[in-house]
């Protein structure tokens, strides 16, 4: 979008990321995936991380975590939330990488709650 020096006129201009960045020489890998913000004690928490990159093959690795958390090569999280965990929250580094060696961090936090079984009145 522009405007014109005057403020009178606004040009729209269509703009197509995914189009651009295919069309480029540019070497990219980014997560577009939203983490989750709250695990559950007892409860496994999954997170299909999504993410995009200039070459075809995108691998995903754990970098730190708590130790139960797991995260497979196609970017599958699981997390099984040991129920007597102390934190109240929980961190977890992800290295997304393709096969030209460009990698990035995917950093997220987690809050981590107990399950609510009993309603107050």
């Amino acid at each position: 979008m522009t405007l014109e020096y005057d403020n009178q006129k606004v040009h729209l201009r269509r703009f197509d990321l995914w189009e651009t960045l295919a069309e480029s020489e540019i070497d990219y890998v980014f997560v577009d995936s939203i983490p989750p913000s709250v695990a559950f004690r007892g409860q496994t928490l999954d997170y299909q991380m999504h993410a995009r990159s200039s070459d075809s093959e995108v691998i995903y690795r754990l970098a730190s975590g708590p130790e139960e958390l797991s995260v497979s090569p196609a970017g599958k999280l699981v997390w099984r939330v040991p129920s007597d965990y102390v934190d109240a929250s929980a961190q977890a580094i992800v290295v997304v990488s393709n096969s030209d060696g460009k990698e990035t961090f995917h950093s997220f936090h987690v809050e981590v709650r107990d399950v609510v079984t009993e309603f107050a009145d």
